[in-house]
């Protein structure tokens, strides 16, 4: 747990604190591959789901 603190640090250090445009674009990106990533994980989990809101509905 304490590496990937870590490693987030690191991360935040490298990324977020030089702030250009081009660098916030690609955290952007990063960020939205990694949700999306934990999205497929999430349906991809056994586990029941509650019904989707009417506007999930429409989205998917």
């Amino acid at each position: 747990m304490s590496r990937f603190k870590v490693i987030e640090t690191n991360f935040l250090a490298t990324f977020i604190i030089p702030l250009d445009k081009y660098k916030i674009l690609s955290i952007m990106y990063i960020l939205i591959h990694m949700v999306d990533n934990l999205r497929e994980i999430e349906n991809e989990a056994p586990h029941p789901h509650p019904p989707p809101l009417k506007g999930e509905e429409r989205m998917g």
